[in-house]
């Protein structure tokens, strides 16, 4: 945490409302969950295509029969004009068949971590006191020796959903203590991206390499991290390719 860039944590916690003691912003969950807004997502594509991961993305040059990349799955290839790759940096640099220098560079920069996260109903984790208990719970490992590896949240779903029942439900990420085996519901692993230097000199960049030979790049780990974030990297990738798309309309209506 020590090496998280502090003009990136302010800006954070200002644009989150979090910088302020009064007047702080009304926070709002989705109902359903974040799997509700998915589902409506690909209600409305027409060619969803689900459990097809894609094996490689590969440039095509001029003349290729058109410009444009070419997608490989486990059902073979398939060419399409254009190319957003919506996933982790490190997975679009293991997709790309064809990065340049300074796309390995800027897509390699940006660490990830592992983390775990706990389904459970172990009350045990929370605040003593239950006037304590918030949405988020932060905990230290009481143990010296692992506190430089793990801190944990300790997240109140009942707080953050309306869940039909009134047994506490939480979800722990990287606990720091044991927790009941039998009210253990479901583990999730997860790799989430480290803010550091390395990784904000790489968004910074980002639009240098955006729509070079038909590829784009989106996802949380352009900007904080959050769902939120991963929708407005594509709402801005949707832009560019719209500017892109009229300038050329623009210098063939010229042409003619």
């Amino acid at each position: 945490m020590l090496r998280f860039p502090v003009g990136t944590m302010i800006r954070f916690c200002h644009n989150h409302g979090l910088i302020q003691v009064s007047d702080r912003p009304q926070w709002h969950t989705v109902r359903g969950g974040s799997r509700e807004y998915v589902r409506r997502l690909v209600r409305g594509l027409d060619d969803a295509r689900l459990a097809t991961p894609v094996r490689q993305v590969r440039r095509l040059p001029p003349g290729h029969g058109g410009a444009g990349v070419m997608v490989v799955t486990d059902a073979g290839e398939e060419r399409f004009d254009e190319a957003v790759l919506a996933c982790h940096s490190d997975q679009s640099l293991a997709l790309l068949a064809d990065a340049a220098p300074d796309e390995r560079a800027l897509l390699g920069a940006i660490r990830y971590q592992p983390n775990r996260a706990v389904l459970h109903t172990d009350a045990g984790v929370m605040p003593r006191s239950r006037r304590a208990w918030a949405a988020w719970n932060y905990e230290r490992a009481a143990d010296a020796s692992a506190e430089q590896a793990r801190v944990c949240l300790h997240y109140w779903i009942n707080r953050l959903q309306p869940l039909p029942w009134s047994t506490p439900v939480v979800v722990s990420l990287n606990p720091v203590r044991p927790i009941d085996p039998a009210r253990v519901i479901a583990e999730f692993d997860y790799a989430h991206p480290v803010f550091d230097l390395g990784a904000i000199d790489a968004q910074r960049r980002l639009p240098g390499i955006q729509g070079r030979s038909h590829v784009w790049f989106c996802g949380a780990w352009t900007r904080y991290g959050f769902h939120e974030d991963g929708l407005a990297s594509a709402l801005a990738v949707v832009d560019a390719m719209r500017a892109r798309w009229a300038a050329r309309d623009a210098e063939l209506v010229e042409a003619a």
